[in-house]
């Protein structure tokens, strides 16, 4: 082997069977210490080697930072780093590319749940056993009056404390808990879809009763729209010359952690996902039902009006309220978008087209949420092997 081969390999850079150059970096460490690697890759081993300068200077920059902002030193023992530390470093460096509702939502668990109770502990000498009794305490009794949480949110919770521990971790921190081993266990909601029945009753009412928020209801019904998303959509997301519906943004109120002012605020973002933002046509009856409501109106589809809106609170009680002058049972507002779903299924919709309409990311999502063969249709598909058979 030649020096400059030995060196190469000594560099951890190598030309690869198609012809590129690879160079690889440890890029952060595993919870266990592990190295993990991350490649650049260039047409030569200068420009490989080049490439990865780059990228180890960018890392040894926000290394730098993040030993700034922590007060703690990556190379050396960290015996004393406190939790708090840790999760407003790790919360400043992913904060650039977080949407202002998960800032609100991860604000609001860090330091109404996480950081009272972990926050003052060192790192590393939190354990297992530990995060799975302050989950316990979360579930029996970590809400308002002393109330338990759901396990929704004790797993968002839990879910929070990983990344934090994971990046800790990452940094550099020995004796960080694996967590893998802590889950929480959340039961299955049925799910309330209307019947027929109560569907042809909700939206004969909705028809008879000329409210805008009641065609807020009946997008929601025939086209599968959420709540946050009815409430945020606008008279130009209408293409009338297409017949389509533009879904481009959601409404949510989000809470805020300021010790004066406001707990809570209405923010309109862009929506969930990047599958959210989507072009839905219109049914036609539907579309001439929005048509009718048009006339000179502007801004929010709700109001007709650009500085006034229904938020989503507001659009979850008028729709109680019209469920109850419909005599139709309760279903909270998000049966509207599964009742539409199942309908599509029924009436044999291809599954990536309702995928596509409703906004998923997956064709799996609407598969094991929305397809599921009645004992009829399985009965039906078994009669097809009789054929193949034959008892003599």
């Amino acid at each position: 082997m030649t020096e400059r081969a030995e060196n190469t390999k000594r560099e951890n850079i190598y030309l690869r069977k198609d012809g590129r150059w690879e160079a690889r970096y440890i890029k952060e460490r595993s919870p266990e210490g592990r190295a993990v690697y991350g490649s650049v890759y260039g047409r030569t081993r200068e420009a490989a080697f080049q490439k990865r300068m780059e990228v180890v200077n960018l890392l040894n920059a926000q290394t730098k930072k993040w030993e700034k902002q922590s007060g703690w030193n990556i190379n050396g023992k960290n015996t004393g780093i406190r939790f708090s530390q840790v999760a407003e470093a790790w919360f400043e460096e992913i904060l650039p590319g977080i949407k202002e509702s998960t800032v609100a939502k991860y604000k609001n668990m860090l330091y109404r749940y996480i950081l009272p109770a972990l926050g003052d502990r060192n790192i590393a000498a939190i354990d297992t056993e530990e995060i799975q009794h302050f989950c316990v305490q979360l579930l029996q009794s970590g809400g308002r009056s002393r109330k338990g949480l759901s396990e929704k949110t004790v797993a968002d919770i839990l879910s929070l404390i990983r990344g934090i521990l994971r990046h800790a971790a990452a940094k550099g921190q020995s004796g960080v808990p694996d967590l893998s081993g802590v889950h929480i266990r959340q039961p299955k909601k049925q799910m309330r879809i209307f019947t027929v029945s109560e569907q042809k009753r909700l939206t004969d009412y909705l028809c008879s009763h000329r409210d805008a928020r009641n065609l807020g209801i009946l997008l929601s019904l025939y086209m599968g729209l959420r709540i946050g998303e009815v409430c945020a959509l606008g008279w130009e997301d209408i293409s009338f010359s297409e017949r389509t519906l533009q879904v481009r943004r959601t409404m949510q109120r989000v809470q805020r952690m300021h010790p004066e002012g406001k707990k809570t605020e209405i923010i309109i973002t862009s929506p969930k996902s990047a599958s959210s933002i989507r072009e839905i046509p219109f049914p036609d009856a539907l579309f001439l039902a929005v048509c009718s409501y048009r006339g000179d109106a502007a801004g929010f589809l709700l109001t007709g009006n650009t500085s006034r809106f229904v938020e989503p609170r507001s659009l979850e009680n008028h729709f109680r309220r019209v469920l109850q002058e419909a005599s139709v049972d309760y279903g909270n507002y998000h049966a509207l978008r599964h009742t539409f779903a199942t309908r599509c299924v029924e009436q044999g919709f291809d599954v990536k087209s309702l995928s596509e309409i409703l906004g998923h990311s997956s064709i799996g999502i609407t598969m094991n949420r929305y397809v599921h063969p009645s004992l009829e249709s399985k009965r039906e598909n078994m009669r097809k092997l009789t054929g193949m058979f034959a008892v003599r």
